[in-house]
């Protein structure tokens, strides 16, 4: 966490640790510790000291091991839960895509059966005018005028 140095009024915050009383930046390895300086006093002195740079030691090393461990497995099963979700995404989107061809296909069978009958009725319908007009010019040159007043 963060520590602010009061400054005057005013607070300044800084991303070091408080050690000891001082205020210390965060740790390097290899660097060896500075010993702070002493705080003036009076009325316009100051709260802020020279900061003091730890040693590197096992400890850090140990827990800068652990969590590296563990941000390791954080991401691995990030990256497990990701591909999950995305081979369910490529399946639903498999799905999707026959089940719209399919009812495209079925779309077009429909609107060529649509076609079909229409053609077909405008088949019979052609051939009834035949059947009518045969009729009619048959009983026309038998001179038969009762059927000719009976065909519709």
């Amino acid at each position: 966490g963060g520590v602010t140095a009061a400054v005057g009024k005013k607070t300044l915050s800084s991303g070091v640790n408080r050690q000891q009383g001082g205020i210390v930046p965060p740790i390097k390895k290899g660097v060896q510790p500075q010993k702070s300086q002493g705080v003036k006093s009076g009325p316009t002195a100051k709260t802020v000291s020279k900061p003091v740079k730890p040693v590197w030691t096992k400890e850090y090393d140990m827990a800068r091991k652990i969590q590296s461990c563990f941000r390791g497995y954080k991401c691995r099963k990030l990256l497990l839960t990701l591909r999950q979700k995305k081979e369910q995404y490529e399946q639903m989107m498999d799905r999707l895509e026959k089940e719209a061809f399919l009812h495209m296909v079925r779309m077009e069978q429909d609107k060529a059966a649509k076609e079909r009958e229409r053609e077909e009725k405008e088949r019979r319908k052609r051939r009834e005018e035949a059947k009518r007009v045969k009729r009619f010019l048959e009983a026309a040159f038998d001179g038969d005028n009762s059927e000719i007043e009976s065909i519709p």
